[in-house]
């Protein structure tokens, strides 16, 4: 994936930040090439406006409807979201 789509990805995640506190996040990513399923798990602290990256974690994640070589690396997302 491009620097591009990895900040996507987090920035999405990182709205969904700003309305819950603790939730799991399932999502489809439709790319230019490819399709991204991915869920991901937060429980913030108690203050909710700190994001930090050791709260997510990423259950499970899957490419489909690939035309092309797509190499994912969830802790690559995780440092954007930090």
């Amino acid at each position: 994936m491009t620097d591009t789509q990895y900040r996507v990805v987090a920035a999405r995640i990182v709205f969904q930040c700003l309305k819950h506190r603790r939730f799991i996040y399932n999502a489809i990513f439709n790319f230019d090439t490819f399709r991204l399923n991915l869920t991901v798990r937060y429980t913030g602290g108690r203050r909710f406006w700190i994001i930090k990256a050791d709260k997510f974690k990423i259950d499970t994640w899957k490419i489909t409807e690939c035309t092309e070589t797509v190499f994912f690396n969830p802790e690559r997302l995780l440092q954007y979201l930090n």
